[in-house]
């Protein structure tokens, strides 16, 4: 199992990031309901539980990411994924229908071999609030309710692992829809630079 750190070094490492890409705005959602383990800490510790974050681009990507999620104790209750631990990412695109969020991410990073490979996912999320595209809110999927967050610390390292597997390792991004191949066609020349750590 490689961890978070340790691929965000070989992938620098083999040039395979592409440019240090400034992700664009887009809707960050992580399960509502956690059974968070562990007792609250002041800073990184403490509280730490496995979930999805589910992310959408205006440009009609999506990024699903299983990862471990930690919260620091204090008024703010900051989110982070936490470093040092396995996870997986689906990448593709998101597309809306009413009030139906209709999700296609294929696997691009998993934490460990799986034989035979994972197929592709398609999921669907039900907005409860009107006009998501415009004003987001809750989402629900499956039994689960999504809460919409402002801030998961770590997660641009995390994008830049699925841009790199997206654009350039794992999968062609013609595996993963018009939105992943108009970004990967138009990040290709850009200058490169290594990801900045916090």
């Amino acid at each position: 199992m490689r961890s978070l750190s340790v691929l965000l070094a070989l992938a620098t490492l083999a040039g395979s990031l592409g440019s240090q890409v400034v992700a664009p705005q887009r809707r960050l959602y992580v399960e509502k309901d956690l059974a968070w383990k562990g007792k609250p800490l002041t800073g990184s510790g403490g509280l730490r539980v496995s979930s999805s974050i589910e992310v959408f681009y205006p440009d009609h990507r999506y990024i699903s990411a299983g990862v471990i999620l930690g919260k620091e104790a204090g008024a703010q209750k900051t989110l982070y994924i936490v470093e040092n631990e396995g996870f997986s990412l689906r990448a593709g695109t998101w597309s809306e229908n009413g009030a139906a969020i209709n999700t296609y991410g294929k696997y691009v990073h998993l934490e460990a071999a799986v034989s035979p490979y994972p197929p592709p996912v398609d999921e669907r999320f039900d907005a409860t609030g009107m006009n998501w595209v415009e004003h987001g809110g809750p989402l629900r999927s499956q039994g689960k309710a999504f809460s919409e967050v402002r801030r998961i610390r770590g997660i641009e390292h995390l994008e830049q692992i699925a841009i790199a597997d997206s654009c350039n390792l794992k999968a062609h991004p013609d595996d993963l829809g018009d939105a992943w191949i108009a970004f990967c066609h138009e990040n290709a020349s850009k200058p490169r630079k290594a990801p900045q750590h916090p």
